[in-house]
């Protein structure tokens, strides 16, 4: 079977560019010097063991931009990225090195793998042999063959120079005729990409549709559009023995939080499972006792409307003397997409709440560049299936409702609702919480986060920072309590 023609799909325009990159770069580095750099490489690691233990093994992607999302994540600092999501607990890393379309490099993979202990992954078109001897001389472990860019005779030379060196590839098909081409070549490690690289469509069903066709003897990787825990069980229930996630951490304002939460675990070296967001911050001051008192992010509200309204030159000022660590979250109300990316790149913020009314396809255009969470008005009327038809969102906030009003507003949300919505989704709670009922929601609800501005506030944008700390305070104490308090124990929520 040969490779098919050009049809102008974004695959085929990837695949050319590629070609003309390694033509230019076989001219400079002969074929001779790689194996020279593969025989200095240092010593491999077990790719296809770190897949085939026991529990969730994710390959953790570093990509720092892709086609259909521009850049995801920037500045990208790969070694860091890399430490974070071993800490974490991801079974291998897998890093792109394409230039053009994916903002990748060979520099990152190096750079990255030198920093931890885990196998590495090159993720690339790979489609000559100088570029698997290129892969070797740089120190990876594995790497990615598309069975859709090669033809047969390609897809079999590959494999075996990869098994010749050592390196077992990750062969990732689409459908079910490609699966049998990969099957064909003897492929031992099988990814189903849920994303169709012609269309970029993403289609969750796809890796369901192949598992049953995948020999036991194989391992299996799903690849794309994974976004739960509860995503990653039913497909390991399915017969997948790993799962390859990109988009999903480099969008999140925390990768580290985000594979823990995958996992379904806390980050290692991280005893607080909730994250804390002191919202409505107005002057340096607050925002230093809220990061000093423990705080994960700190919400800078544009509203015009809004009471704790931040001008820009204000919230730049705060951003820049915040901790690496602390994460700062812009929030807006029904504000134009281009507006949020303009203000992005003055006050620097990691991601956007949008507080308004804002549409599925609007909340996906900001989505493009930078993570995204969606709030939401809730009371016992609100249809929990609203939240279905954000497919692009980091987290939903979910507030109070009162009439006329986006926030802010100190009415408790409803959490029987919400606790219904964190089995699903990724829920940060907010509304009427404080320091007097934060335990009883955290215990009936167990949000991903938790958000307060009123609750310790002297006057609005004004925050009490005795009752800051004393929230926070109280945010652990019943951390620690669910740690000994099994899952089927849950309280049944009682609003105050």
């Amino acid at each position: 079977m040969s490779a098919q023609a050009n049809t102008g799909t974004v695959l085929d325009r990837i695949l050319d560019a590629r070609r003309a990159s390694v033509d230019h770069r076989k001219k400079v580095l002969p074929e001779a010097a790689l194996k020279y750099g593969a025989k200095a490489a240092t010593p491999l690691r077990a790719f296809g063991a770190a897949l085939s233990r026991d529990g969730i093994n994710i390959i953790a992607e570093l990509k720092p931009a892709s086609p259909s999302r521009g850049v995801l994540r920037d500045p990208f600092d790969a070694p860091a990225l890399a430490r974070s999501l071993e800490a974490a607990g991801a079974a291998t890393l897998s890093i792109l090195t394409e230039e053009e379309y994916f903002h990748g490099s060979l520099k990152n993979l190096r750079e990255a793998r030198k920093t931890i202990a885990l196998p590495v992954l090159r993720k690339d078109f790979i489609f000559d042999p100088w570029q698997v001897w290129e892969t070797r001389a740089n120190d990876a472990d594995s790497f990615l063959l598309i069975v859709a860019a090669l033809a047969d005779t390609q897809l079999h030379e590959l494999i075996a120079l990869g098994r010749e060196l050592g390196m077992e590839p990750l062969v990732e098909v689409h459908t079910r005729a490609e699966l049998d081409r990969a099957l064909a070549a003897d492929a031992r490690i099988l990814g189903v990409n849920n994303r169709d690289l012609k269309t970029l469509t993403v289609r969750a069903e796809t890796s369901f549709e192949l598992i049953d066709q995948i020999p036991d003897h194989c391992i299996a990787v799903s690849e794309s559009g994974l976004r739960s825990h509860d995503d990653l069980l039913r497909l390991r229930d399915a017969g997948f023995d790993a799962f390859l996630i990109g988009e999903h951490l480099m969008l999140a304002p925390d990768p580290a939080v985000a594979l823990a939460s995958l996992l379904g675990v806390a980050p290692q070296g991280q005893s607080a499972m909730i994250r804390i967001k002191i919202c409505g911050i107005t002057n340096l001051a607050d925002a230093k006792a809220a990061t000093d008192a423990g705080a994960n992010s700190l919400g800078f509200n544009f509203y015009e409307k809004s009471l704790r309204r931040i001008v820009t030159a204000d919230a730049a000022q705060i951003r820049s003397k915040l901790p690496k660590e602390v994460e700062a979250v812009g929030v807006f109300v029904n504000a134009k997409p281009a507006d949020i990316n303009s203000l992005r790149a003055f006050v620097r913020f990691d991601a956007a709440q949008l507080h308004g009314d804002e549409t599925p396809d609007i909340v996906s255009r900001v989505a493009s560049s930078l993570p995204v969470i969606k709030a939401f008005r809730v009371d016992a009327s609100f249809a929990l299936t609203t939240l279905n038809r954000y497919a692009d969102v980091f987290a939903f906030l979910l507030d109070g409702a009162r009439a006329g009003q986006y926030g802010g507003t100190g009415q408790t949300a409803d959490w029987e609702l919400a606790r219904c919505a964190a089995s699903a989704h990724r829920i940060i709670l907010s509304g009427g919480l404080k320091v007097e009922n934060v335990a009883a929601a955290i215990r009936a609800v167990r949000p991903y986060a938790v958000d307060v501005a009123s609750g310790i506030e002297t006057k609005p944008g004004k925050k009490d920072h005795a009752r800051l700390k004393e929230f926070i305070d109280e945010v652990r104490r019943a951390e620690q309590q669910l740690e000994q308090q099994p899952e089927n124990s849950k309280e049944n929520p009682i609003q105050p």
